[in-house]
C-alpha cells in the first residue's frame, strides 16, 4: 500500500514539475516577445537611433581618453558592445527574429535541462523511499513469520503433539 501511495506522490510530482516548466515556457515566450517588440521600436525610431549613436560616441571618447578605472572601463566596453549589437539589428531586418529565435532558444534550453534534472532527481528519490520500505516491510514480515513459526512450534502444533495446558 506504502508503494502505491509512493508511485502517486512520484506522479503527483513529475506533473507539479510538469506544469511548472510549462509555464515557465509561456512567460518565456512573453518575455522574448516583449524584447522583440523592444527592439523593432527601439530600430525603427529615428530618434532612439541617433541618441544610440550620439551614446557610442561619448562611450569611444571616454575609452580613448584613458580616464576610467578598470571596472569603469569594463562597464563601458559592455555598453558599448551592446549598443553596437542594437545598431547591427537596425541594418539587418532579420536579426532581430534571429535574436529572438536564439533566446528563446537558450531559455527553452535552460528550462527543458531544469526540468530534466528535477524529473531525475524525483524519480530517484521516490524510488529510493520505495527500495527502502519494501526492504523493511520483507525484514518485519520476516522477523514476524520467525515469531509466529516459534510460537507454533512452542505450543506443539508443528510437532503433532500439542503441549498439555498449563493449569
Amino acid at each position: 500500500m506504502h508503494l502505491n501511495n509512493t508511485r502517486q506522490l512520484s506522479d503527483q510530482a513529475l506533473n507539479r514539475i510538469s506544469r511548472e516548466a510549462d509555464d515557465a515556457e509561456k512567460q518565456l515566450d512573453a518575455q522574448v516577445q516583449q524584447q522583440r517588440d523592444q527592439f523593432k521600436a527601439v530600430t525603427s525610431d529615428p530618434n532612439q537611433v541617433k541618441q544610440i549613436e550620439e551614446t557610442l560616441k561619448r562611450i569611444e571618447e571616454a575609452l580613448n581618453s584613458n580616464q576610467l578605472t578598470g571596472e569603469q572601463k569594463t562597464q563601458a566596453e559592455q555598453q558599448r558592445q551592446q549598443l553596437q549589437a542594437v545598431q547591427s539589428l537596425r541594418s539587418n531586418p532579420n536579426a532581430v527574429e534571429e535574436r529572438a529565435k536564439e533566446i528563446r532558444n537558450q531559455g527553452l534550453t535552460a528550462i527543458r535541462d531544469r526540468r530534466q534534472q528535477l524529473e531525475r532527481q524525483a524519480r530517484g528519490e521516490f524510488w529510493q523511499r520505495g527500495v527502502r520500505v519494501g526492504i523493511a516491510s520483507l525484514l518485519l514480515s520476516f522477523a514476524y513469520f520467525i515469531v509466529s513459526i516459534s510460537g507454533l512450534r512452542e505450543l506443539g502444533i508443528l510437532k503433532g503433539k500439542r503441549r498439555p495446558a498449563m493449569r
